[in-house]
């Protein structure tokens, strides 16, 4: 792998870390790429973050490398969520996890949506509005 290469990975991992950060409302960063199995791409406190991007990402290759890596780190963080976030040059971003974290996710998201007033769960609670 050439330098603009790793340079752009680096990029990603960091505006990755960045948007994470923003969303979890804490400070996360990248981790250290010398460490190897010890770290993720982005440390965060529920998910192993692995990334991805270029002209044809190796998604499955990155899955494999996570799950890998959980077998290998430090026991305090073999509970975690592995997690690839994959971007295909001038194309989306994109998640991949495990189906049954993705339904635990479905399963609190309408949790929460039961536990607001009625009408406040977002754009379709008004009859009138088309789908």
């Amino acid at each position: 792998m050439g330098k603009s290469e790793r340079d752009k990975g680096a990029r990603f991992e960091r505006a990755v870390a960045s948007k994470l950060s923003e969303l979890f409302n804490i400070p996360l960063c990248r981790g250290n790429q010398k460490m190897g199995a010890y770290q993720p791409d982005v440390v965060c406190p529920i998910y192993w973050v692995e990334c991805t991007h270029g002209k044809a990402p190796r998604i499955g290759s990155k899955i494999t490398q996570s799950l890998k890596d959980l077998t290998r780190c430090d026991p305090e963080h073999r509970d975690k969520i592995p997690l690839v976030i994959h971007k295909k040059d001038h194309q989306k971003v994109w998640v991949t996890m495990p189906y049954t974290h993705f339904e635990e996710l479905i399963r609190n998201t309408n949790t929460q949506r039961e536990q607001l007033p009625m009408g406040a769960s977002g754009a379709y609670s008004d009859p009138t509005k088309k789908i």
